[in-house]
């Protein structure tokens, strides 16, 4: 539990301070002192379960270029405290913005105009200014927006559903220099209603992640985004034309799919589709929905399938074409709601097995039982809970 006397170190540029995992909340970490570090550019504190102690103000931190916290419960000042020190604005020079989702943004976003980094945009916090102003931030290059509740939040559900909407229709347009956007999780039984509304302006963008409620279905914006190779997206349904507007992206190496209802049609990844994708997650309650024509996903190398399905023992659960995936050299099945179970294990293996004989190369195949799923679906197959934990 000893911190450095940093009232000794005044000339210290870099800080970065790990804490291991201790007791749960039973323990004071004292930041305090910061505040006197004139000459600090970088500060990165990782303290999970401890109480972190930050000093009120730290406007005096000019050379300030780096701000990374992360911990689970924070206080100020012993008083227990959401928000970051209150003139945070005021450091002309921080470019980077790492702070845990549930706390809330210091007022005068607008005024952080060297802003390269922005980890995270609490929805569910402060005032709605600060999703307006977020529009001004014009070089920012990672943004990460979530809708986090928890103690002291007092926006409603609808409210922070509208301050979505804003910053998909308004404040995205603005992003021409993003590379890297993560829209992390609402609630799913809240649906923030946009879909092919919002024009993407951020060419450059080569990661995206979006997660439960974003979207209905793949946005056709997407289909723009030729620098991106990473995406991790989250829909209601998808549809044969949806597939389309993915299969075109010519940088795309890895993709995560994850489809909240049961699909009503085949998806079929058809020839020539994903010409570069090497990492495919398919997340659906009906996997063997899924059928890969000859000449699709030639540059495959693992393919991940999870899903959660009530009798799912009763159909040829793998997908069907897995032998025309010529690179295909991993196959990885989770199957969550059947825990430990011998014939959920001895069911899969068996259609594994099958799999792996057709394909005409060297394929391993690993199987996951899970007792836990994260979403519970109705007998129509549509999302009835989401939960908070994840599959990745």
């Amino acid at each position: 539990m000893y911190l450095p006397p940093f009232l000794l170190f005044k000339h210290l540029r870099v800080l970065t301070i790990e804490v291991p995992v201790r007791r749960p909340f039973t323990d004071f970490l004292d930041f305090t002192g910061i505040c006197h570090l004139f000459q600090l550019g970088y500060l990165k504190i990782m303290a999970n379960n401890y109480r972190v102690v930050l000093p009120s103000k730290i406007g005096g931190l000019q050379q300030l270029e780096t701000f990374h916290l992360e911990t689970n419960i924070s206080f100020s000042e012993g008083v227990h405290y959401q928000e970051l020190p209150s003139d945070m604005s005021h450091i002309s020079r921080l470019m980077h913005l790492i702070v845990p989702g549930w706390r809330g943004l210091c007022d005068g976003l607008e005024n952080m105009k060297s802003l390269r980094t922005l980890r995270s945009l609490n929805l569910c916090w402060g005032s709605a200014n600060n999703v307006k102003v977020l529009r001004e931030l014009t070089s920012l290059t990672d943004l990460e927006i979530g809708w986090y509740h928890g103690m002291g939040i007092s926006v409603s559900c609808d409210e922070a559903a509208a301050r979505g909407r804003v910053v998909l229709n308004t404040c995205l347009e603005k992003f021409c220099n993003l590379k890297y956007l993560y829209l992390r999780r609402c609630p799913a039984n809240i649906s923030l209603g946009v879909s092919n509304s919002v024009r993407a302006s951020f060419c450059h963008l080569q990661r995206f992640r979006g997660d439960v409620s974003w979207f209905l279905r793949v946005p056709e914006w997407i289909g723009e985004l030729h620098n991106l190779y990473d995406l991790d997206l989250t829909v209601k349904e998808v549809l044969d034309e949806d597939v389309g507007v993915l299969a075109q992206l010519p940088s795309l190496t890895r993709l995560s799919l994850h489809i909240l209802a049961s699909p009503r049609e085949k998806i079929t990844i058809r020839g020539s589709a994903f010409p570069v994708l090497e990492h495919f997650t398919f997340i659906c309650r009906r996997v063997w929905y899924l059928t890969f024509e000859a000449m699709a996903m030639t540059k495959l190398k693992r393919l991940e399938l999870v899903f959660v399905e009530k009798g799912w023992d009763r159909y040829d659960i793998v997908p069907a074409g897995i032998e025309h995936l010529p690179s295909l050299r991993e196959i990885s099945l989770r199957i969550g709601n059947c825990g430990d179970r011998e014939s959920c294990r001895q069911a899969a293996e068996s259609a594994l097995r099958n799999a792996v004989d057709k394909h005409p190369g060297r394929t391993t195949a690993s199987i996951r039982c899970d007792s836990y799923s994260e979403y519970i679906f109705d007998d129509e197959g549509h999302v009835v809970y989401g939960g908070y934990g994840s599959y990745r």
